[in-house]
């Protein structure tokens, strides 16, 4: 790439100037992606606790009534993590 920097000092390399901000947005949009991963309301991840919490904030005395609902809406969202997660991993090793 051709770059207009000139560095001040010769020990201070100018690709920095390019590669410090590329290195922030991954560690930004992995940060995101491990953020929406955790909450797919799936069994062991944090998403169980926010559909639950949603559900009683959203209808405090159904939420005793529709326990069994909260439990099929985590099968649910579990089935669709595996799959999805099966479905990369087969598209990377095959």
């Amino acid at each position: 790439t051709i770059q207009s920097y000139q560095a001040k000092y010769n020990f201070i390399p100018t690709i920095l100037i390019s590669d410090i901000p590329l290195f922030f947005q991954y560690v930004g949009a992995f940060s995101f992606a491990l953020a929406f991963f955790n909450a797919v309301p799936c069994y062991g991840l944090d998403g169980q606790h926010i559909l639950s919490s949603l559900i009683e904030y959203l209808s405090p005395n159904l939420y005793r009534k529709y326990r069994s609902h909260l439990t099929l809406g985590l099968i649910f969202g579990t089935g669709l993590l595996i799959i999805n997660v099966s479905l990369a991993f087969a598209r990377y090793f095959l």
